[in-house]
């Protein structure tokens, strides 16, 4: 039987008896939260096609596992379950905001990681990226994220990211040095060319 949690009646679940779901780093499951509506499982089974979840005997989402941990399941941390919950029970661990989400600066952008073009939506808060959603409108993602695109942004507040081109104006042994976003373009565009000039254009592809 694919039960996670011995929950009897329909009504609201109490938090002493239904803990919730803390075994990824990225999400957590409050059943408290949980009215039954199934949004996660039916975005789990028809898009993502990963089966995570069930419908455990009183009726609310459990894993099939039959354990209340994600990791003996094929969850990839996509996040999409989290996306679709009105309510919360699915939480986002790496949302850091502290205002409601309707009071949030909201930026379409473009997700940095592969050649897809996924469209995303950046939630700020005094100046700080604060959560990460899927554009509700374009072609490339439809919607939907990967785990990187929505948990995987925290690199833009790191300390150590770098801001500015990096060259060696002395050759390959030469220590990195700050440059100009225009003379590293530039310098960019002569080697390309030499290579170009030297290999042919196909050495470019």
């Amino acid at each position: 039987m694919n039960v996670t949690l011995k929950v009897k009646g329909s009504g609201p679940v109490d938090p002493g008896i239904a803990p919730p779901l803390v075994s990824w780093p990225f999400f957590q499951l409050e059943f408290e939260k949980c009215i039954k509506c199934m949004q996660c499982i039916r975005i789990c089974d028809e898009v993502q096609y990963r089966k995570v979840y069930t419908v455990d005997e009183s009726g609310y989402p459990a894993l099939v596992s039959g354990t209340n941990d994600f990791r003996d399941t094929q969850c990839n941390n996509c996040g999409q379950c989290v996306g679709v919950c009105p309510t919360g029970a699915l939480k986002d661990l790496s949302d850091t905001g502290v205002l409601p989400k309707n009071l949030r600066q909201k930026t379409t952008t473009t997700c940095c990681y592969c050649g897809v073009g996924c469209a995303i939506e950046l939630e700020t808060e005094m100046g700080r990226v604060v959560a990460v959603n899927p554009s509700p409108v374009s072609d490339a993602n439809i919607g939907n994220l990967c785990v990187k695109g929505r948990f995987g942004m925290d690199f833009i507040h790191h300390p150590e990211r770098l801001t500015r081109p990096l060259m060696r104006r002395g050759g390959k042994d030469s220590p990195l040095e700050p440059a100009s976003w225009d003379e590293a373009i530039a310098f960019t565009a002569k080697r390309l060319n030499e290579v170009k000039a030297r290999h042919g254009a196909h050495a470019l592809a």
